[in-house]
């Protein structure tokens, strides 16, 4: 594993996080909207609009799931890769790339300063080649 493909993995993590707000503002949305456009009258071309919906969430899904299988394999290579590391550089890597937290998350959660987690970051890093 690349410290490219390790940069790639907290992407992999923020555009999850899109969709999965996507996803959710849409069901808001159509709950929102599905009772008055259920009344309605209905042309010969009228389109059923909760279609469309479950074509758009259905889409999301796919996608949020293509996403997960992806952040899923690499996690695995992080595993395995940090064996080698100390506990608490083993930690700070983990959160990085595996929950793809901040660092002032990675600091909160270890209760470190955003600082010492960045520089058992930076030791692992460099124990690890990368």
């Amino acid at each position: 594993m690349t410290r490219q493909e390790l940069s790639e993995l907290i992407d992999l993590h923020r555009r999850e996080k899109a969709l999965e707000e996507r996803r959710e503002r849409l069901r808001e949305s159509v709950q929102r909207y599905a009772a008055p456009l259920s009344d309605m009258p209905h042309g010969s071309s009228w389109k059923d609009p909760m279609a469309e919906y479950a074509a758009k969430l259905d889409e999301l899904d796919r996608q949020i799931l293509d996403l997960v299988m992806q952040i899923e394999n690499r996690i695995q290579q992080i595993e395995d890769f940090t064996k080698s590391l100390t506990p608490n550089q083993a930690a700070v890597v983990r959160l990085r790339y595996e929950n793809g937290y901040s660092w002032g998350r990675i600091a909160k959660e270890l209760n470190y300063s955003k600082g010492h987690c960045r520089n058992l970051h930076t030791d692992a890093m460099k124990r690890l080649d990368l």
